[in-house]
């Protein structure tokens, strides 16, 4: 089955036949800001947005620079968004707790009893080498320089 391509699913939505025209609506609207500094907040990518608003994605890149509100909503909230990717990262690669439930059904009772307790989450060793490869580079990068002649032997890590 042929994939389609975003012009052809655009015309699709628009309910246009799928011919080959010029003039897909790129109007900016102001509320566009709205939306997209609450999409960003959330791990919105550029592509989703051009599909939340039924353009290109050159045409996001272009509005970002033709109207700056609009380029800086993107740029402040996807930095929110890295941020909190960030510390998620760095907290699964040195482990943490979290509250949980169990769910017990005890023989001959009518509900079910919950328990409470702390869970704990171990450190996550791909995190912890992806962490280190990118903020540790020269220690911790995938290459190892050996001898006096400037030889490089390249290292795979595989874990």
């Amino acid at each position: 089955m042929k994939r389609k391509t975003q012009n052809e699913k655009m015309r699709e939505r628009a309910g246009k036949p799928n011919t080959i025209s010029r003039g897909i609506d790129t109007a900016f609207r102001t509320e566009y800001i709205r939306l997209a500094r609450a999409m960003c907040k959330f791990g919105a990518t550029d592509a989703d947005l051009a599909e939340e608003f039924g353009v290109c994605l050159k045409t996001i890149h272009n509005w970002a620079v033709r109207f700056p509100e609009f380029g800086k909503a993107l740029r402040i909230h996807k930095g929110e968004y890295d941020d909190r990717v960030e510390r998620s990262l760095a907290t699964r690669a040195i482990g943490f707790y979290h509250e949980a439930v169990k769910i017990f059904m005890p023989a001959g009772a009518t509900e079910p009893v919950y328990a409470k307790y702390m869970e704990y989450v171990p450190p996550d060793v791909s995190a912890c080498k992806y962490w280190l490869n990118n903020r540790k580079r020269k220690q911790w990068r995938n290459q190892v320089d050996v001898g006096d002649d400037d030889t490089v032997i390249q290292v795979k890590m595989v874990v």
